[in-house]
């Protein structure tokens, strides 16, 4: 057996090549391989955690104590790019100023953002009424790519974006109801979303009474807390909401991929409207190394096999002559070209003689026709 090196760098990519994908096309082909592994990595610590598509968080803030009840819906957009925490906290703090008040109504809605020294975000609304309520909106497919889930809010603080619909004209449902009273117009029945449990039957709304803290009672499948009456400084006011986990800046591993293997089983949790189903299906992946981060941001990170356990992967022995090789995050999506900083990795290839794959049949063939020989089985 033998082995042979090849070196990948992300800068030899060609023009079109606008992901981290790159594809790999050797001078000479690479007979006989198999096995490969990667021996070495290193890029920067700067991949983006804010991304395109996962860069607005939504809040909706209902007023559903008033005969006609309705909604504000506030877009908060920064910008795609690498945040340090306080970064991310002043930038969303900044866009929450410019969408304070309404351009219709003029109604002010105010949100603030905080850090606190424990690395945990809390966020305040501020409104003329403190009877006002506010859900936080999951942005995207993936949750673990949102902003909400960046500051440390779960899945269990927030509403899935396509639980939206069965509103009038396509408009957001309000999830929240008013207290119903027999014989009172209850234009908020059109607006109700059925599978969020609330429905236009007496005494079957959700309970809006709140508890210590401020916030509603935690039955709903995702947290409802008060506003604070801006007109005030009344005990509300101590009590905005918090994520229940802290802020974290650096993905916690990042992914090689290569088309040279396809054997890394994946098992995924299936989900059915945006619920998880408790179904699970298993994949083959094309993972080729998964690269632990225990650096700080805007620092080199550096993959040694011989310190890190390697993935040590099969092939076939078909004769390689061109293969692609791309980063992912640690959600399995592979990064866009400005979403990283450019990489190296350096490939092991183990192959194997052929020639002395078939002496070795011959010795070995020999050895048993003297041991049956001896034994006189023939």
């Amino acid at each position: 057996m033998g082995y042979e090196y090849v070196s990948v760098d992300s800068m030899n990519r060609r023009a079109h090549e606008r992901t981290s994908r790159i594809l790999v096309q050797l001078s000479e082909p690479i007979q006989h391989a198999t096995s490969v592994e990667v021996v070495s990595f290193s890029t920067a610590n700067e991949f983006f955690n804010v991304f395109e598509g996962y860069n607005t968080m939504h809040f909706e803030v209902y007023s559903p104590f008033v005969v006609s009840p309705e909604n504000r819906s506030v877009f908060l957009t920064v910008d795609p790019g690498l945040y340090t925490g306080a970064e991310l906290v002043a930038a969303l703090n900044a866009r929450a100023l410019v969408a304070a008040v309404h351009p219709t109504t003029g109604t002010n809605v105010t949100i603030s953002f905080s850090l606190d020294e424990t690395g945990r975000v809390a966020i305040k609304v501020s409104t003329p009424s403190a009877s006002r309520r506010v859900v936080i909106y999951q942005a995207g497919k993936n949750y673990n790519k949102s902003i909400p889930y960046r500051l440390g809010f779960s899945r269990t603080q927030t509403v899935r974006t396509n639980l939206q619909g069965g509103g009038v004209n396509g408009a957001i449902p309000n999830l929240i109801r008013n207290t119903f009273t027999p014989g009172a117009p209850t234009p908020i029945a059109e607006y109700l979303d059925p599978r969020v449990g609330s429905t236009t039957e007496p005494n079957s709304y959700i309970e809006e009474s709140p508890h210590a803290g401020g916030y509603d009672p935690p039955r709903l499948p995702y947290e409802v807390w008060n506003t604070i009456d801006s007109t005030q400084n009344g005990p509300l006011a101590t009590h905005p909401v918090v994520g229940a986990n802290i802020l974290f800046e650096a993905h916690p591993f990042v992914v090689l991929r290569s088309s040279l293997v396809n054997d890394f089983t994946k098992t995924l949790l299936e989900e059915d409207d945006g619920h998880p189903s408790g179904r699970c299906s298993t994949t083959q992946d094309s993972v080729l190394c998964k690269v632990n981060i225990d650096r700080n941001l805007y620092s080199w990170i550096h993959y040694e096999s011989h310190i890190n356990q390697a993935m040590v992967h099969q092939l076939s022995g078909k004769p390689l002559s061109s293969f692609w090789v791309e980063l992912a995050d640690s959600n399995g999506e592979a990064f866009n070209g400005h979403e990283f900083k450019d990489y190296q990795l350096i490939l092991k290839f183990e192959t194997a003689d052929p020639h002395a794959a078939r002496n070795e049949a011959v010795v070995k063939a020999y050895v048993e026709q003297l041991f049956l020989e001896k034994v006189r089985c023939v």
